[in-house]
């Protein structure tokens, strides 16, 4: 038999065992509405694959939540609320929107297409108004936990279908970024993560021993990606380290330039917008050449190319 390793908090931070189906119908039902409940739920499952073997989409991060609330005492709220987004300046931030802040809830639409007649249009999602959305503080919709209405509870995961957990500004996002960029301080000065835990998070962790059994194991991804609790990082290129993470929207930072970089979006983005242009539209892709530039600026003494062109 082979011998594998004890499960550690290192493997709770990188994606591991996916999400059972039967574990979601159970939360989309009710009857799991705790980080706890799902926990136990979890463990009477097997594993698709041992720890540090292999990585794809699942609830690693839940688990993780649910390990802070019982090393700490405390709801995973609490502690988000008081070691992230208090200290870093995060003040919109919430897992429920009150009814002061929901002119600030945006739409969310998927942009439809007709295959045949290459039609498109919106379909709005969540409600037909801010008060309707899960989201909104007092509706009908919110996810409940032991029948409050509390919004959800999860760590990081993939909370039931369709579910998702905080709801953050372009601010917050940013003031985010920018601490970390910040080697662990805020805007305002106050420390937030030690210099070394902000550099361990910046460091691929598929290619750490503690974190995977095997130097870049298989999984979702591409071997250009690698991955670490911040999200995915660019191996190869003009932006190697680059951080980045998001779905439908999503942030991007570059450590050794001192770049950060967000964007949001109303629309789902599985079809690309009319007019869409990636070298002007796709955000990465703007940055790197605004890069590319200024290097090229640089060499050439700081003067643009049409200033050097008069000149000649």
């Amino acid at each position: 038999m082979n011998r594998w390793p004890r499960l550690a908090i290192s493997h709770l931070s990188t994606p591991g065992p996916k999400l059972y189906k039967t574990i979601a119908t159970k939360q989309e039902r009710g009857e799991i509405d705790t980080l706890e409940k799902l926990c136990n739920e979890l463990c009477s499952l097997p594993l698709l694959f041992q720890p540090g073997s292999d990585y794809a989409y699942g609830m690693s991060l839940d688990v993780l939540g649910h390990v802070m609330q019982l090393a700490t005492g405390k709801p995973l709220r609490r502690i988000i609320q008081s070691r992230v987004l208090e200290p870093v300046g995060m003040r919109d931030s919430c897992f429920l929107v009150p009814a002061s802040k929901l002119h600030q809830l945006a739409t969310y639409y998927r942009l439809m297409r007709d295959p045949v007649k290459g039609k498109r249009w919106l379909q709005r999602l969540d409600g037909s108004k801010a008060r309707d959305s899960m989201y909104a503080k007092g509706s009908r919709a919110v996810y409940r936990s032991l029948g409050v209405p509390t919004g959800v509870p999860a760590g990081g995961g993939l909370w039931g279908a369709g579910r998702s957990t905080m709801l953050f500004s372009l601010r917050d996002i940013l003031l985010y970024c920018q601490m970390l960029l910040n080697s662990g301080r805020s805007v305002s000065g106050r420390r937030v993560l030690k210099e070394s835990t902000v550099r361990s998070l910046q460091t691929d962790w598929l290619r750490l021993k503690r974190a995977s059994k095997i130097r870049d194991p298989p999984g979702w991804g591409s071997p250009d990606v690698g991955w670490s609790p911040l999200g995915n990082i660019e191996r190869y290129g003009p932006h190697a380290g680059a951080l980045y993470m998001g779905g439908m929207s999503y942030f991007w930072l570059d450590p050794a330039r001192k770049i950060a970089a967000a964007i949001m979006t109303e629309t789902y983005w599985q079809v690309n917008p009319l007019g869409w242009k990636e070298d002007m539209d796709d955000l990465d892709q703007v940055l790197q050449h605004a890069a590319k530039a200024r290097v090229k600026r640089r060499q050439s003494g700081g003067q643009s190319p049409q200033k050097r062109k008069k000149m000649t």
